[in-house]
């Protein structure tokens, strides 16, 4: 009960708020009446109160995420695992905040299908040729692009030949021995 008033006195005073302050690490966007006005940079700014002007606020430095190990077949058979290291930052704010649902999952899971693509296109011979992270890192920025985030480096932080066993829902890899 008293955490319910707590709210309601918070939700009203919040009417009344008639300026924001963009840290240094964010960039936003303020609506107005429900549209886009404008991007807003770090700094101090002047909004109309009452619900007019509303901000969105996210942080635009690079940060790092890892992805879950994923079991993929080369095009010549081999099973294999990767998991990657993905640095990233957001580069158009606006498209971020404004056109992408499930903000945070965009960039895990834009990086599984650019893997899953690329090292289901080519055999296993041809990946320990290629320079992994220079690839994959162009073909997840791809991807991408259109979402608002720059892929700084992709960084594959297991990569092995090995077979994948479900149990229970949950995969166990295995890893296969020359010879």
């Amino acid at each position: 009960m008293l955490d319910r008033l707590l709210q309601l006195v918070q939700d009203f005073l919040g009417l009344f708020k008639f300026i924001e302050v963009i840290d240094p690490y964010q960039g936003g966007v303020q609506l107005r009446l429900g549209k886009f006005k404008r991007v807003l940079a770090p700094g101090f700014y002047f909004l109309i109160p009452f619900g007019v002007d509303r901000v969105m606020v996210e942080n635009v430095v690079t940060e790092t995420m890892t992805t879950a190990a994923q079991s993929l077949t080369t095009k010549d058979g081999q099973a294999i695992v990767v998991s990657l290291v993905v640095t990233f930052k957001i580069d158009d704010v606006k498209v971020f905040l404004l056109e992408v649902e499930g903000r945070n999952a965009v960039i895990g899971d834009l990086a599984y299908g650019a893997t899953a693509s690329f090292i289901m296109s080519k055999s296993w011979e041809e990946l320990a040729d290629c320079k992994l992270s220079n690839e994959l890192a162009k073909a997840i920025r791809l991807a991408t692009k259109k979402y608002g985030v720059d892929i700084v480096s992709v960084q594959p932080s297991d990569f092995q030949r090995c077979r994948s066993l479900r149990l229970v829902g949950r995969p166990v890899h295995v890893e296969i021995k020359n010879g």
